[in-house]
């Protein structure tokens, strides 16, 4: 299954599942079902508001998205036993996906080879972590300065001004030194590698 991407698909089963099984919640429960369905409307909400694809916004619509999904999953679980009110815990889960989404403003897509691999397995196994904090911070009542609809318009600008080779084109600049790394290592002339470097242009 795919959260929201396959390049972002580790997150949100690796936050739910351990979250669950740490703090009793069986699998078969309505608790831990209805914990994806909130999960699911949060990644359909980003992608009706921006999108999901690090082709549009680079690896935020990703990630970033799955790290969303995950943190308003377990904020979720978390409250299963509060006396707020639905709006209250509605707002508790909005900020936790607001205090994510700010803090991977701009992160690029830029997967070797075009690949879903490096970085991506990095960061789903990194980055697994932040749903956890960002439930501490919403627990502790820390809230965003912006509005979760104001936010998902700024990281939705960040990407599209985001360089295209930033933006899942295969050719970005980890492909690119990669390559050139690869051809320093053959002992290929220096003079070689000097012109590929200036036919860069990381800009475009």
């Amino acid at each position: 299954a795919s959260a929201p991407t396959g390049g972002a698909s580790g997150i949100l089963p690796a936050n739910l599942r351990v979250f669950a099984e740490e703090n009793g919640f069986k699998k078969n429960s309505d608790e831990y079902l209805y914990a994806h369905y909130t999960a699911s409307a949060i990644g359909a909400f980003i992608a009706n508001n921006m999108s999901v694809a690090g082709a549009q916004h680079g690896c935020l619509a990703e990630i970033g998205t799955s790290v969303a999904m995950a943190t308003s999953a377990i904020i979720d679980l978390k409250l299963k036993d509060s006396t707020e009110h639905i709006e209250e815990k509605i707002e508790k889960i909005f900020n936790g996906v607001g205090i994510v989404m700010l803090a991977l403003q701009g992160l690029a897509c830029d997967p070797l080879f075009g690949y879903v691999e490096v970085p991506c397995v990095l960061r789903n196994t990194l980055l697994s972590i932040l749903p956890l904090h960002a439930m501490a911070m919403v627990m502790n009542n820390y809230r965003p300065l912006l509005s979760i609809h104001c936010i998902l318009d700024v990281v939705k600008r960040t990407g599209e001004i985001l360089a295209k080779a930033l933006r899942e084109s295969g050719a970005g600049p980890l492909t690119c030194t990669y390559a050139l790394c690869m051809l320093k290592a053959k002992n290929v002339e220096d003079e070689i590698i000097q012109l590929l470097e200036k036919k860069i242009d990381w800009a475009k």
